[in-house]
């Protein structure tokens, strides 16, 4: 067993005029995405043609749907028409849009999930490509659009569909058997970011189907602490090598990528929760704002039920039944 202390919190981490200031925005983006669907009711699935630092509009020869970017929109849509109840209807509609796109996207290229597709959803080549029997990005975020909309909108046939593509590719990940496509990773290393996606969504897959997910999330945890993070200098590395040493390019230097250095440390914080059993999840009624505010403040964020207890974290890597 290992553990990893964590720091207690003795106050807030986030005041109230900033958690007002984030939520805020949060239904800026809530309505401007919606401006988005209502304006282009035919695009199939999220439309992403604007440039997202100026926002300038994309001519119409960049307009093409994402696998990847419609999985994200269906989990934050369906997640959101929860927690913004007064945009409840169109979310739950955006939502269900995203995910016949992916439908489509997954039946017309067989069984696959590309990058890029095309307006009728075939596969559009862009960089590199998944050949038959490799998994990417792309299914890792359609699974994850499957599974948080088939729970929260009680589809068990989405739900079961989208945990069937979490262990085909969790699977191809086991066998070094995934594209992190458009840009190929070289075959002198291996990613870490794949894993720590995937964990996300055995946290997910734990909240919101079954409890038993916590067994893939320990043995991920496990993978990436054992392969990448490096206690005696307390790095989180980018990239090990095919028979499992960590990478070094050519002059000796060893990669770090600092955000995914923080993607992997919120998401393995969520499995201690998940694990300690501070809190099982449960299904409420929409928080309002002022709910909403309080479990910000506590280390909670909108779309994620319960609240951490005040009592220091512990990371527990431990074989979970």
């Amino acid at each position: 067993m290992g553990t990893l202390p964590v720091r207690e919190m003795t106050t807030p981490a986030v005041g109230e005029a900033v958690t007002r200031q984030y939520l805020d925005y949060l239904e800026l983006r809530v309505e401007f995405l919606l401006d988005r669907f209502r304006r282009f009711p035919d695009f199939p699935g999220v439309h992403a043609g604007y440039n997202s630092i100026t926002g300038e509009e994309l001519g119409i020869d960049d307009l093409f749907p994402y696998s990847w970017i419609n999985g994200r929109g269906a989990c934050v849509f369906a997640r959101f028409a929860e927690y913004f109840p007064e945009h409840g209807d169109e979310l739950n509609a955006y939502a269900q849009h995203a995910i016949e796109a992916l439908e489509t996207h997954e039946r017309v290229n067989g069984g696959h999930f590309p990058f890029m597709a095309n307006l009728d959803g075939t596969e559009r080549r862009v960089g590199v490509s998944c050949p038959p029997g490799f998994k990417s990005y792309s299914d890792l975020y359609a699974a994850a659009g499957f599974v948080e909309f088939g729970a929260r909108r009680r589809d068990a046939d989405r739900a079961r569909r989208g945990r069937r593509i979490f262990e085909e590719t969790v699977a191809a990940l086991d066998a070094n058997r995934f594209v992190t496509e458009p840009d190929p990773t070289p075959p002198d290393r291996i990613l870490e970011n794949p894993w720590s996606v995937a964990l996300d969504l055995a946290n997910e897959c734990a909240k919101q189907i079954d409890i038993g997910y916590l067994r893939h999330g320990a043995a991920l945890v496990a993978h990436l602490l054992g392969r990448y993070y490096l206690p005696e200098k307390g790095y989180y590395v980018e990239y090990i090598t095919p028979d499992g040493r960590v990478f070094e390019d050519e002059r000796g230097r060893r990669i770090i990528d600092p955000g995914h250095a923080i993607e992997f440390c919120g998401f393995s914080l969520e499995f201690a929760r998940l694990a300690g059993g501070q809190r099982e999840r449960h299904r409420a009624a929409p928080p309002r704002s002022d709910q909403r505010i309080r479990r910000v403040q506590g280390g909670a964020v909108p779309g994620e039920e319960g609240r951490p207890e005040s009592g220091g974290l512990i990371l527990a890597i431990r074989a979970l039944g």
